[in-house]
């Protein structure tokens, strides 16, 4: 009888010892969503880089799936990430808030290197007219 009692009590308080452990682990952490695209469409095999925007520690560098999504699980921070892919201009997003139970989504668009304005690289206009 004795035994029994032990064991039931033993169950239910290894029960409640998962049951804490991943309440714990789920109200404590969001997960970060980013897409990267191109007019729309799924840019896989970017490179995501995400930091804490606070220390500047780097806590992944990872890729886009074949779909152009890069997920992360995280606790509550502030954070960045840079994306870069070949060809493209690299993106950086600063500022994204992390708040437990808040899942958070970025749409990112990459604009090829080819059609980057270069109005910001030509030389200053002679003809008086500036």
């Amino acid at each position: 009888m004795v035994t029994n009692l032990l064991q039931s009590t033993f169950r239910l308080l290894m029960g409640m010892v998962v049951w804490i452990f991943f309440y714990h682990n789920i109200a404590l952490s969001a997960e970060l969503t980013i897409k990267v695209v191109d007019e729309g469409e799924p840019l896989p095999m970017a490179e995501v880089i995400l930091a804490n925007a606070e220390s500047r520690e780097v806590i992944d560098t990872n890729f886009t799936n074949q779909k152009g999504f890069y997920r992360r699980n995280l606790e509550n921070g502030i954070f960045e990430i840079i994306i870069t892919k070949s060809d493209y201009v690299d993106v950086h997003v600063n500022n994204i808030v992390v708040k437990e139970g808040m899942d958070v989504t970025k749409v990112i668009e990459l604009m090829p290197r080819g059609l980057q304005s270069n109005a910001d690289f030509l030389p200053p206009s002679s003809d008086g007219c500036d």
